[in-house]
This record gives structure tokens, sequence and C-alpha cells, in this order.
């Protein structure tokens, strides 16, 4: 090299040099084509006192310049962090979150959503397994989630359904004529017997006119709601579903009077004179044709019953049965103390009325009556259970009403 040419070459390796410990320069510049931290001596030996987030560039060997690292900013000596998330340098897709990590950030798809977070697409969560929902729900995908709803006939938040008892509850729609039976999710109505139909709606079935009663030929079918009754034919007893013949011989001679012959025959009777001479009837019957039959004494003055009684008519004749609140034997009727026996079940004071009573001196002024008494005109009488509905005996039983 010649010798005039050195001065120059000196100056300008000095402008490019730095003090040792010193770095001003991040652009890297090529020794022997390399650019590395040294292993053992040189002046990147142990990071070259760069940050440990910087590079360390040498220059020659005894000079080098830190650069900090991409997703860091700094001199060099001193690197901090990069946060790309807040200064909106990262760019992650539409439905995902940036996560800042150091010297970088992360792109994750938000939750219903999957991909590589630059690109995410929604997942059909009930694609697999309901979507977590009830087995008794209906899930519904939507965008980056789900909905459960639970089915008809269930309730709750979706993910848990219970049963709704539509009969307990009285949701149902059955027929008053039916029976309700819960199933799971819904209900099932039943006509009950004597009825049919789907349940929702159910109509009586007229046994009479089907044939399908039961009743002896010998009686009188009568179709009821849901029922029947069978009632043996005048001149007939039984049970309606049995009927034998009535010997009205056996009672009173039939009703024919003395002398005369009574004849029995099949469900009627008829009354002979001895020798074929005009015949009479017993008191309590009266004479249609050739028999005698029984006078409904009732029909005319209440049967001879106090006014307080209630008469029934019997085959030639009458009971007569003081009302409740009297006593007596029927023709003769008194009103019964009912206060004098257990305070008449009052809880406070009784006050006897005809035919009845009164409870008082409860708080607030009238007194309940006691079971099986009814205020009328405000007095406690007997309640009759037998008028309505037979008094819950069967259609075929008597029901006897009492005090």
């Amino acid at each position: 090299m010649p010798v005039s040419r050195i001065p120059l070459i000196v100056a300008l390796l000095a402008s490019l040099a730095l003090l040792p410990g010193c770095e001003e320069e991040s652009t890297p510049v090529a020794d022997g084509g390399t650019t590395r931290r040294d292993a053992g001596e040189g002046p990147c030996a142990d990071g070259g006192g760069c940050d440990v987030n910087a590079e360390c560039i040498r220059i020659s060997s005894t000079r080098r310049s830190c650069a900090c690292l991409d997703g860091f900013t700094g001199d060099g000596i001193t690197c901090e962090d990069v946060d790309e998330c807040a200064k909106g340098t990262a760019r992650c897709g539409a439905n995902a979150r940036c996560e800042n990590v150091p010297g970088s950030f992360a792109c994750l798809c938000n939750e219903g959503y999957a991909g590589d977070g630059g690109t995410c697409l929604d997942v059909d969560e009930c694609a697999a397994d309901n979507g977590g929902c009830s087995p008794s729900a209906s899930c519904t995908n939507e965008i980056g989630g789900r909905t459960c709803t639970c089915n008809t006939g269930f309730t709750g938040d979706g993910t848990t359904c219970s049963d709704v008892d539509e009969c307990a509850e009285g949701l149902d729609t059955c027929a008053q004529e039916a029976r309700c039976q819960n199933t799971d999710g819904g209900f099932a109505c039943t006509c009950t017997a004597g009825f049919t139909g789907d349940g929702a709606t159910c109509t009586d079935v007229d046994e009479c006119v089907l044939g399908t009663a039961g009743c002896s030929l010998l009686a009188t079918c009568r179709n009821l709601p849901g029922s029947r009754s069978c009632e043996c034919l005048p001149g007939f007893a039984g049970s309606g579903f049995n009927c034998s013949d009535v010997d009205e011989c056996a009672v009173d001679n039939g009703g024919c009077g003395s002398p005369a012959t009574c004849v029995n025959l099949l469900g009627a009777h008829r009354c002979e004179g001895v020798q074929g001479q005009p015949f009479s009837c017993q008191p309590g019957y009266v004479q249609v044709g050739d028999r005698c039959l029984d006078q409904d004494e009732c029909a005319v003055n209440n049967g001879g019953c106090d006014v307080n009684a209630t008469c029934t008519n019997t085959q030639g004749g009458v009971t007569c049965a003081c009302r409740p609140g009297f006593g007596g034997n029927g023709t003769t009727c008194a009103d019964v103390d009912e206060c004098a026996t257990g305070n008449g079940g009052c809880a406070v004071t009784c006050q006897n009325n005809t035919g009845g009573f009164t409870c008082t001196g409860c708080a607030g002024g009238a007194c309940p009556c006691p079971a099986g008494y009814g205020s009328v005109n405000g007095a406690c009488v007997d309640v009759d259970e037998c008028t309505t509905g037979n008094g819950g005996c069967s259609p075929f039983a008597a029901c006897t009403n009492l005090a």
C-alpha cells in the first residue's frame, strides 16, 4: 500500500470507531464477514455489557455495538419490551384478542371461535354433545356461542332442565271426565270408565243404547253421566241386574179385601171375589180393574204426618219421620234443644232455635256451624247429605241421613 494513503485510512477508521464500553451505532458493521457475541475474549465477551434483550455486534477486536432485538426498544444497553397490542401494531383477526409477550405478541381466538388468531371462525358448539345443554333442551348455535332452551314440558336454565308435572300444576288440557297422567315432558289424558274420546274431549257412553248396561230384561235401564242404573219393573224386585217376581199376595193379601182371593201373576196380581162376587180393597189400596193397587197417602195432607215430619209412602200405608231438629214419632214432632247436649257443638255459646240452633260469642260476630250443619237464616240446621249425589253412596245403595 502506498505510504501517502495511510493517513486517510487511519482517519476513516477513527471516525468509525467508538470508545470501549460505549455504543451509539445501531447498524451492524462487518469484521471478517461476521457479527456475533464472543464466547470468550473480545468486546462482546459475556454480552459486551449489552441488555439481555440486545444483540452485541462486534466492530473490531476492541470495539462493539449493542442493538435491541426485534420486539424491544432502547439504546441496546437498556431494552424495554414493545407492547404491540397497546400500540395497535399487532394484526390479530377480528374475532381474536391480542396478548403481549416479551418481544412479541400472541393472537388468540375468542371463546366460541377457532383458528390461528389471524383468522378465527365461529365454532358450532351444538354439533358436539348438544353444546353442553341438557338432553331435555334445544341447543341453538350463535356467532361466538350458543343458547340452551328447555323443551316444552320442562323448566330450567337450559343446561339443567326438570320435568313439569302438568297434572299437579293444573296445566293439562284433559277433559273433566278424563284422568291426567304425567309423562316425561308432557302428559296423557285418558277418559274415565263410562266415557269415550281422546282424553281432551270425552263424551258419555250410553250403555242402555249400546246394550252393555247388563240390566235384567225385567228392569228399566237409565243412562247416567259415566254410568247407568238398572231398576226392576213394577211387580219385580232385585238389584236391577237380577230381578224376580214380587208375590204381592204375600203382603196384606195383595190389598184384596175380605172376602177375596189374591192371585199372584208375573209382575202383577189380581183379586177374585168369592164365587164371583164383587170385592173390595183394603185401606191404603185403590181398586183398578181386578187389582188393588197401593194408594199414595202422602199426596194428601202429608199422609197424616206432623207438619215438621217427612211422609214416605209404603205398600198400603205411610211412614212418618220427624225432620232434623225435631223429635217424635212422626205424627207428632217437637223441637229438639241441641244446646242441651254438648253445647250443640258450639265453641262458645249455643242458642236454641225452632228446628235448629245458633252458635254465638265468637270473635268477629258469627260463629261457624259444627260439621254436618249448615247455616240457614243465621241458624245451624242439619245438612241432609243424601240430597246431593246420593250422599256419596253407590247409585245402587240407599242413603240414610243422620243428624
